[in-house]
């Protein structure tokens, strides 16, 4: 196993078992912190995961908007899927994100472009009424 992967394992366990969540009074900044690392440099499965795992914390995990936002614009078309979904998790919180993801209704896969779409409703309904992919 990779280190990488080794990293998101431990910080998703963390947010479980030890409720790191500041839903629970915990802070999760340092979390999201490991979590952009991750989806950064991480190989193709780590930076799908790290990208789910900062969507399971929804705007929680705000700060990591730039990494998800560039994100959207990686190789590996289910780093790019979960990119999208973990920005619409985020809600408004995402907006700086919203003219890459009207962009990414445009990428060459489906599902891609499926997460985009419903990412851009759930933070910004105008923008995505507009929108034309």
């Amino acid at each position: 196993m990779t280190r990488s992967f080794l990293l998101v394992c431990w910080v998703l366990l963390s947010l479980v078992f030890l409720g790191c969540s500041s839903k629970e009074g915990g802070s999760a900044g340092g979390s999201v912190r490991e979590l952009v690392q991750s989806l950064k440099e991480g190989d193709d499965p780590t930076r799908a995961q790290a990208a789910r795992a900062l969507g399971d914390l929804g705007p929680e995990a705000k700060e990591a908007v730039p990494a998800l936002t560039a994100a959207l614009r990686d190789d590996y078309e289910l780093v790019r899927e979960n990119a999208a979904d973990a920005l619409g998790e985020m809600g408004p919180a995402a907006k700086p994100a919203v003219r890459e993801l009207v962009s990414t209704m445009r990428d060459s896969v489906t599902p891609v472009r499926e997460a985009a779409k419903e990412a851009l409703r759930k933070i910004d309904p105008a923008a995505a009424a507009k929108a034309r992919p």
